[in-house]
């Protein structure tokens, strides 16, 4: 492997660690029953976990030009992995599986996270029909603005019924089946790929300062439309802002330019994004198992909870990674992919 996709590998490796992390926090910040949120600043700013998860799903599945073959075994190797998980889930809390199984699809039940894996799977049936269609970067950027206005479109209408009315109507579409929303990250995480990641990205001090007023924008706007305004505290539909896009289109720019030259910090990436699945499909048992989401600590307590959090998922999937056969639950196939 020459060091050029070494160094991008690493990139993408600490996109999918920071994804991960963000995901943590996005259900340990924030009292799901009282209405609360105990790290506004953090559970804000880890939105943009999903669309990062996307784009780099998108980055390394469209560069490799994937075939519909390998694409139908990824998606029954996530359906497996929900399958599997569905039946430890329903022994350990003595449910039926098949209740939760079903429930992962619509993002309920009390494996309600597996809808991404869904969402993904779904996102895998598209490409292999659309793969044979963007064969030109002409229709590749009439695909990406389609989807665009359309996120974009559907973010307005919600927002300003949700304003007027207090009613989200985004909440009436499963996330697994907001389809155009994952479509477009992951075509852009593409495009990124196939068509401006082959030039050279330089980081400069105008593009981290405008992260960082990115950033803040993100957080405030979340904050306003779905705590102080609305009060709701879940930001799930804003995925379609503008304002969110860009400002996760940036960071993943940004992360992916960055020249990481230290070997020990590489191995610590490589090494936690080798566990990324392990972490996100473990975290949830304990955040169900303790209520992680409910104490009265405020910020300090919520984010020892969350640190804590990670390291106890981290360490029990290195320890399932290790058991032949027990490694597959928390695998997907290769890791590159």
């Amino acid at each position: 492997m020459n060091k050029v996709i070494k160094k991008k590998n690493v990139s993408i490796s600490l996109l999918k660690v920071m994804a991960c992390l963000a995901v943590l926090a996005l259900h340990t910040q924030r009292n799901v029953y009282l209405g609360e949120i105990y790290n506004p600043a953090l559970y804000y700013f880890s939105r943009f976990a999903i669309p990062i998860f996307f784009l780099v799903n998108g980055y390394l599945i469209l560069r490799k030009k994937r075939t519909a073959k390998y694409l139908i075994k990824k998606g029954i190797q996530m359906i497996l992995l929900v399958v599997i998980w569905s039946i430890i889930y329903g022994i350990l809390r003595r449910n039926n599986p098949l209740i939760i199984f079903i429930g992962s699809i619509f993002g309920e039940s009390g494996l309600s996270i597996f809808w991404f894996f869904w969402a993904l799977t779904l996102v895998y049936f598209f490409a292999i029909i659309l793969n044979k269609i963007l064969i030109t970067k002409k229709r590749y950027i009439i695909f990406l603005t389609i989807c665009l206005i359309v996120s974009v479109l559907f973010d307005t209408i919600n927002n300003v019924i949700m304003l007027k009315d207090n009613f989200i109507i985004m909440k009436l579409i499963p996330q697994t089946f907001r389809v155009w929303l994952w479509l477009f990250y992951f075509y852009l995480g593409g495009y990124i790929s196939n068509y401006v990641n082959n030039k050279k990205i330089n980081i400069s001090k105008k593009k981290i300062i405008l992260l960082v007023f990115l950033s803040i924008g993100a957080v405030i706007t979340q904050y306003l439309l779905y705590f102080k305004y609305t009060k709701f505290i879940n930001s799930e539909y804003i995925y379609g802002n503008i304002l969110i896009i860009f400002w996760c289109v940036c960071l993943f720019n940004l992360i992916l330019s960055l020249d990481i030259k230290s070997s020990k910090l590489s191995n610590v990436i490589l090494y936690i994004e080798k566990n990324s699945i392990g972490i996100y499909v473990i975290h949830i048992f304990f955040v169900k198992l303790f209520d992680l989401t409910v104490h009265n600590g405020g910020w300090i307590l919520s984010t020892i909870i969350w640190i804590g959090l990670f390291f106890v998922s981290l360490t029990i999937s290195v320890i399932i990674n290790k058991i032949p056969y027990l490694n597959k639950l928390v695998n997907i196939g290769d890791k590159n992919a």
